[in-house]
């Protein structure tokens, strides 16, 4: 797994995704809890509009609703990159079963 990892960084992938973070392009949001990401997705903004992709959840972490708090918080941050822009936030919710991070790795909102 290391040796894909690495393929990947070293084709510059990794350094074109912190720029885009960086700048506000993409948007990352995780459900979080005890420090492992359970769900996780990404929006992308190209001309004014944003996609919303790569939503996934654990396999163990299912049917909790995570996937749609996550799709939620990237439709809300992009709604809100449409108002005013500017790295990174948290906010906790309480879930039924557990308190969970959902951190989210992008320009910061205030």
């Amino acid at each position: 797994m290391a040796e894909a990892v690495g393929a990947h960084a070293a084709g510059g992938s990794v350094e074109r995704a912190a720029v885009r973070i960086r700048a506000g392009l993409s948007v990352d949001a995780a459900a979080v809890e005890h420090g492992v990401a359970l769900s996780a997705g990404r929006h992308q903004q190209l001309a004014g509009v944003s996609e919303i992709v790569g939503v996934g959840t654990l396999p163990s972490a299912r049917h909790r609703g995570l996937a749609l708090g996550v799709t939620a918080a990237l439709v809300a941050d992009a709604r809100w990159w449409e108002r005013k822009p500017s790295s990174c936030r948290q906010v906790t919710t309480t879930s039924r079963e557990s308190t969970l991070d959902w951190a989210s790795a992008g320009p910061e909102r205030r």
